[in-house]
């Protein structure tokens, strides 16, 4: 199972840092397997505006308003994206689940 350490720290007061909360686990009959850094690379996703949706298939094509001077063409899959909403938007160059997502 993965927990987020905030999560764990703020349900185990008095454990403190990575070894704190795998003794206190240890401590109290769990097995911790590993403890493993991850960090999120946000540097290439932005909040943006969703300003049109056309299509009504799996894939729909949007103008997305991400601070520059025209909207942006992207492809969304989810079914409850409209007009009006802000939504996170990840640029060419961002890396999402481990897919590098660029221009196509």
């Amino acid at each position: 199972m993965l927990l987020p350490l905030s999560w764990l720290a703020e349900r185990l007061p008095g454990a403190a840092g990575r070894a704190g909360l795998a003794e206190t686990f240890t401590d109290i009959g769990l097995e911790v397997e590993g403890v493993e850094e991850i960090k999120l690379r946000l540097d290439r996703v932005v909040a943006a505006r969703v300003v049109a949706v056309a299509g009504d298939g799996k894939v729909r094509a949007c103008e997305v308003d991400v601070g520059r001077r025209t909207p942006v063409s992207a492809a969304c899959a989810a079914p409850n994206l409209r007009a009006g909403m802000t939504v996170a938007a990840a640029l060419p160059g961002a890396v999402v689940n481990g897919v590098k997502v660029a221009r196509r």
